[in-house]
């Protein structure tokens, strides 16, 4: 697996382009909408100044899919926008090439949980959640992320679910940055 997803409690459809903007981003609208059979040969573009994203809404919560893999590295965007939102923003990474996973919770402006791995580095912030039960995240895999996750509420089934799919494309404007895990 090779994805990093960030999820937004509630229907945020229609702030996508501003947040994208936010990030750094020249937004082309509208966006293209895909159905699930188109997204099985899409091959996403984000080399060079042209980035896409694929974005859809799924069990109450607003899904943002990020094959660059950087969106939910910046904290004090994340914080904003969830602070801006009134709602929890839940990000996920998982790389099985370069055994690298992890997510992060922000409830209303505020980083209440990450755990990061990347080869045998493990970075932890916060108070474990109730939902972590017994996970040791030094022996975990991008399974027990999932798992985390969906029991945070934000279940991820890309291409299972029966929903219209949006492709963005946007390119690199200089407002804004993105960091990206090395």
């Amino acid at each position: 697996m090779h994805v990093s997803v960030v999820s937004i409690f509630g229907n945020h459809l229609s702030e996508i382009p501003a947040l994208f903007s936010d990030l750094g981003y020249e937004v082309e609208l509208p966006p293209k909408l895909l159905r699930k059979d188109e997204l099985t040969s899409l091959r996403l573009l984000g080399t060079g100044e042209l980035h896409e994203r694929i974005v859809y809404r799924a069990h109450s919560w607003t899904y943002i899919v990020d094959l660059d893999l950087e969106l939910m590295f910046d904290h004090e965007f994340w914080k904003t926008w969830s602070a801006k939102l009134h709602t929890s923003i839940v990000g996920w990474i998982a790389e099985s090439d370069k055994v690298g996973y992890g997510f992060n919770v922000f409830y209303n402006g505020n980083l209440a949980r990450e755990v990061l791995r990347h080869g045998n580095t493990l970075e932890e912030f916060g108070e474990r959640l109730p939902i972590e039960y017994s996970i040791q995240w030094s022996n975990a895999r991008e399974d027990q992320v999932l798992q985390t996750v969906s029991r945070i509420g934000a279940h991820y089934e890309y291409l299972k679910e029966d929903c219209e799919y949006f492709l963005y494309s946007m390119r690199d404007t200089d407002k804004g940055s993105v960091p990206v895990l090395q």
